[in-house]
């Protein structure tokens, strides 16, 4: 790791396919930065090529599943394996176009003071299935978000956070590849999931909602594009509702589920309880 990395970013690694190697140029351009690859059991031929990509740079960490354990499990391990005061997420087949990005964020965050800090990013198409406006809708939902707040930047939430921030007003997105956190309250959230092996389609959603029970305040960081995030090759970009599509907007019922019980385990439930869950 390089001696004044304040950063990690944790990036689950399976099948990447096409877009991999862009990835991996992007990756290694960041400065000042701890990487850590969790890679599950790629069958594509990823795997090795980011066992040699590793060799000879010690900012990266490269943590290898003997089986395919999805991509909560993936992230907790990487979560678990940071040791920088700060940290991000990423996909592994997005775009990073600023090697600056980290420092600079780190360096926001700091002047901030904050648990959490969203900033700016971009949603691009993969492919031409992809409608224009889809791509603009998720644009401006991102573009809100990061501007929500006051001219200050920074923003005190209240008591129970999730339930202003993720329940009711969806102030800033439950994606976590746009935002950087303290890296405490995130291994605590992911110690909470710890016995969670699967959670089929809303993994961020589980993540970043035991995430928001551990944060106080947040801040946001307006100037460039620090994320192009990579649209097409997901359910979420299908324009009509098949089976599939159906069946996993179905799944979030059982995030729910997943989520009560951690809450409960935790003694966390009626602090987090609203009206819409006793229905």
């Amino acid at each position: 790791m390089p001696q004044q990395a304040k950063v990690t970013m944790v990036i689950p690694v399976y099948n990447p396919g096409k877009y991999f190697d862009d990835f991996l140029n992007d990756l290694a351009a960041r400065r000042e930065t701890e990487v850590i690859l969790v890679e599950d059991c790629s069958t594509d031929g990823s795997r090795e090529k980011l066992i040699e990509f590793a060799k000879g740079r010690p900012n990266f960490k490269v943590i290898l599943h003997e089986e395919n354990m999805g991509i909560i499990a993936s992230k907790r391990d990487g979560v678990m394996a940071v040791t920088t005061p700060y940290i991000m997420f990423g996909d592994d087949d997005d775009r990073l176009p600023d090697p600056d990005a980290p420092h600079k964020l780190v360096e926001a965050i700091e002047k901030n003071g904050t648990d959490m800090m969203m900033f700016p990013v971009e949603c691009f198409k993969a492919n031409d299935q992809v409608p224009d406006e889809r791509i603009q809708s998720e644009n401006n939902y991102y573009r809100k978000q990061v501007f929500s707040y006051n001219s200050s930047g920074s923003a005190m939430l209240t008591e129970p956070p999730i339930v202003q921030m993720f329940t009711y007003r969806m102030m800033n997105g439950v994606v976590l590849w746009s935002k950087i956190f303290k890296t405490q309250p995130v291994q605590k959230a992911y110690m909470m999931a710890k016995d969670v092996i699967h959670v089929s389609g809303s993994e961020d959603h589980l993540a970043f909602f035991l995430i928001s029970c551990n944060i106080k305040t947040i801040s946001t960081y307006t100037e460039g594009c620090f994320f192009r995030h990579r649209m097409g090759d997901g359910l979420s970009t299908r324009p009509i509702v098949s089976k599939e599509r159906f069946d996993f907007i179905c799944s979030y019922l059982g995030t729910l589920i997943i989520l009560r019980q951690i809450l409960e385990q935790h003694g966390l439930w009626k602090d987090y309880i609203i009206d819409a869950w006793n229905d």
